[in-house]
């Protein structure tokens, strides 16, 4: 492929003979045919290049062709117009122009409206009317700075309350949270102890009856053992 990007750049630079580049056109045409069209476009452009065969322009009054319309309408109406006033209208105006330069004539616009000072007659009022307007655009921009200041300070105090609402909510949530932690510990802690009490007092109950019975037991035991032993005396009627 590189080979006939090489060839397809030879035959553009006039390097190949008519063989090679037909011989190069079949092969483009089955492996880049992208470079074929190219190819075929610019050979028929050459050859229409070629073809072209030049024409003498004619011999004709070029001037003739618009000199009789100028002639014919702008000569009655602008020629005499401008040989009367366009001298006289040149003198006055550059007759104006030299005496505004002469008398320093200085137009100035200010909050009152325009301003003509001749000489150095406006010299006091252009630099108040300069400093106007510097105190009126540094006034306009401190507004401006101070307004834009105003909407971030309250961005930002709007901003620093809601993150306060919400660090106190996350601590208020989690301060409860553990509250109901160690009050659910300390009172599973206080039922097991109660527990442990109750299980503890039955047991002393229990020995406690024990004992009891056993010395219940133990004294109805004496009290039949010394009945059996007693002897029994028998009772004899008086005379």
């Amino acid at each position: 492929m590189r080979d006939l990007q090489q060839q397809f750049d030879d035959w553009l630079e006039g390097r190949l003979d008519d063989a090679q580049a037909r011989h190069l056109h079949q092969q483009l045409l089955q492996h880049e045919p992208e470079l074929a069209e190219m190819m075929e476009n610019m050979s028929a452009l050459q050859q229409h290049a070629d073809a072209y065969a030049e024409t003498e322009v004619p011999a004709w009054n070029r001037e003739a062709t618009f000199q009789q319309h100028y002639v014919q309408r702008t000569e009655p109406l602008l020629s005499k117009w401008f040989s009367l006033w366009l001298p006289a209208g040149s003198m006055a105006f550059s007759v104006l122009a030299l005496a505004l330069v002469l008398l320093n004539v200085q137009v100035s616009n200010t909050a009152e409206g325009w301003q003509v000072a001749f000489g150095g007659g406006g010299n006091e009022l252009r630099p108040q009317a300069i400093q106007q307007q510097i105190d009126q655009a540094v006034a306009a921009r401190l507004a401006k700075f101070e307004d834009s200041q105003d909407a971030k300070l309250q961005q930002y105090a709007s901003n620093l309350k809601q993150d306060f609402t919400d660090s106190l909510k996350a601590s208020t949530t989690q301060l409860a949270s553990y509250v109901l932690a160690t009050s659910r510990q300390e009172r599973r802690e206080d039922f097991s102890d109660f527990i442990q009490y109750v299980n503890e007092q039955r047991e002393d109950d229990q020995v406690f009856y024990a004992n009891l019975i056993k010395q219940f037991q133990e004294d109805v035991a004496d009290q039949t053992s010394y009945r059996s032993q007693a002897p029994v005396s028998k009772l004899t009627p008086k005379e």
